[in-house]
């Protein structure tokens, strides 16, 4: 009687270190995945840090792809960046043949401005005059230009080289937007590293001829 009673001692005692066994595997897991968790939400916070938008520029004014401070070096970094549009300023012919991805193209000497169209009758581009002091050729250039440029979104806006991105700039200013959330991001021929060629899309063997007009806009 004694021996089955020591057994019956014996069992719960082994039952019971087999249970904290078991709590303490238990225990660890719950540690593990704990930190599991924390190690995830500092890495989203890290990514989330490193997509923050620097200042467009260190001087206001400066629309230079040479002063932008998201250019062909960190570019990468900010190519998906919520409530932002990507804009393309080259014509549609060269867009055509190698473009960035995701890229919205809007012709800047075709489209948006030549510095005769508002005194040329056969120039259809929405403004004339000084890239600085804009003229608009319709009625509805404004309307158009906020159409195509939402003051509401963050804009990364490229050409060939930079040098219509920075004069584009200058019309937006005349129209107040808030340069705070435009980006000169340089010119597509710029864009050689090899980190980059997975964006770009290369289509040489592609020609088109484009002809560009407005219908039923009323001349100023």
């Amino acid at each position: 009687m004694m021996k089955k009673l020591l057994m019956l001692l014996v069992i719960p005692a082994v039952l019971a270190g087999c249970n904290d066994a078991d709590t303490e595997e238990t225990a660890i897991e719950e540690v593990e995945a704990t930190e599991e968790v924390e190690e995830t939400e500092e890495t989203v916070e890290e990514t989330e840090e490193a997509r923050e938008l620097p200042a467009p520029r260190e001087e206001d004014g400066d629309y230079s792809a040479e002063g932008s401070s998201v250019n062909v070096g960190n570019f990468d970094e900010f190519m998906y960046v919520e409530d932002a549009l990507y804009i393309d300023l080259r014509d549609y012919e060269d867009y055509a043949q190698l473009h960035m991805k995701n890229f919205e193209v809007i012709p800047f000497f075709a489209v948006m401005h030549n510095e005769e169209a508002h005194e040329n009758e056969e120039m259809i581009q929405l403004f004339g005059g000084e890239t600085t002091d804009p003229q608009p050729v319709y009625t509805a250039s404004e309307a158009l230009l906020k159409e195509m440029f939402p003051q509401d979104k963050t804009l990364f806006i490229m050409c060939q080289s930079g040098a219509r991105v920075a004069w584009m700039m200058e019309i937006l200013e005349a129209y107040d937007y808030d340069m705070d959330n435009i980006y000169n991001i340089g010119g597509l021929g710029t864009y050689t590293d090899s980190k980059y060629a997975p964006y770009i899309t290369n289509t040489e063997e592609l020609t088109i001829q484009v002809e560009y007009d407005f219908t039923g806009l009323t001349r100023n």
